[in-house]
């Protein structure tokens, strides 16, 4: 990986896991606010967040280091770069 390709990739992981941490700061489940919506009857427990978030941001890196070192198909085509 080239030192360009790198930095690309430390500033992804830097922005997802500083998304990853301020989202957690900011919505806590034992506020005040939260405990007092109406949820809707087809919401899932809070478990499945608990399994489901981790995956949520997992997925944002490996996409967001795709997209930053050009692995994403179609990117040698659309630059106009041999394959």
């Amino acid at each position: 990986m080239t030192p360009q390709g790198l930095g690309l990739v430390t500033a992804v992981l830097t922005v997802v896991t500083g998304y990853a941490v301020l989202a957690s700061r900011w919505t806590t489940a034992g506020s005040r606010w939260a405990a007092a919506l109406q949820r809707p009857r087809w919401q899932p427990p809070d478990a499945v967040f608990g399994v489901g978030w981790p995956l949520n941001v997992g997925a944002l890196a490996v996409s967001g280091i795709t997209v930053a070192t050009g692995l994403a198909v179609g990117y040698h085509r659309l630059a106009g770069k041999p394959s």
